[in-house]
């Protein structure tokens, strides 16, 4: 959000010319700058914040069935929508930027791993194509990715193929891999890569991808055990404790 380099972003979206663009801790600001995009891209989703979970979905394909959550937190917006390619295919995606565990966010990373897992075990219950994409606040290799992947039964496209690492884009000797694009077996990928900086602290990164019939055949998704759907439950309603008992203290006082 304090990342003032507009022109930057609009030459990035000129260049690469991708046919959905989400932004992320986008505030009202960021939307009047966007604005000249929307004539390419005409399908949106605006939920401008100036608390860093602003975000900003753009879309050359039609968007239906626009759903609005806030998992676990009110002031944590994350998107749920189809992207309709023909008349015959459509594309389950989901948006999110939940918050982190850092001194000055969260003291743990129970609400973070609850909304992940709360997407994870809504994507399994489904039978299409599925994308999952934004900053997740947590590396590719940590417990709660790979318990993000197991349940939701999602693949991750940089296996295999390095880490594009894409956060602190100030800081050459000490990069993670925070933002990610997760993705059914119904998708081959075609090409996936760090862009060059926005003046922002996160790299953009960019993801070409091909809804392919063979694709299922070709690479295997994940399965997770009955012991990790345990642990999946027992994150979720950790945070729903949690909730629940700051709303108690709120109307205590």
């Amino acid at each position: 959000m304090p990342n003032q380099d507009y022109e930057k972003l609009l030459s990035r979206i000129d260049t690469y010319q991708p046919d959905v663009l989400l932004t992320l801790e986008s505030d009202i600001k960021w939307e009047e700058k966007l604005k000249p995009i929307e004539e390419k891209y005409p399908y949106t989703v605006k939920l401008p914040q100036d608390n860093l979970y602003g975000m900003h979905l753009y879309s050359k394909l039609e968007l239906e069935d626009v759903q609005i959550h806030h998992f676990v937190k009110e002031h944590i917006p994350s998107i749920e929508a189809y992207l309709r390619i023909d008349k015959q295919h459509k594309i389950k995606i989901f948006a999110l930027h939940p918050k982190p565990p850092s001194p000055t966010e969260a003291k743990t990373s129970t609400n973070r791993d609850a909304e992940l897992l709360l997407v994870a075990k809504r994507v399994k219950e489904l039978n299409e194509p599925v994308l999952v994409f934004g900053d997740l606040n947590d590396v590719a290799w940590s417990k709660s990715t790979l318990l993000f992947r197991k349940i939701s039964g999602l693949l991750d496209p940089r296996i295999g193929r390095g880490r594009f690492s894409t956060f602190h884009a100030q800081h050459k000797l000490l990069r993670w891999p925070l933002d990610h694009l997760f993705h059914s077996e119904d998708f081959s990928l075609n090409k996936i890569q760090v862009l060059p900086e926005i003046g922002s602290d996160h790299f953009p990164i960019y993801a070409k991808l091909e809804l392919n019939t063979k694709a299922e055949t070709q690479q295997e998704g994940h399965e997770s055990s009955s012991e990790e759907k345990e642990v999946a439950d027992d994150k979720i309603e950790k945070a729903f404790q949690k909730a629940r008992s700051f709303y108690f203290k709120l109307n205590s006082n």
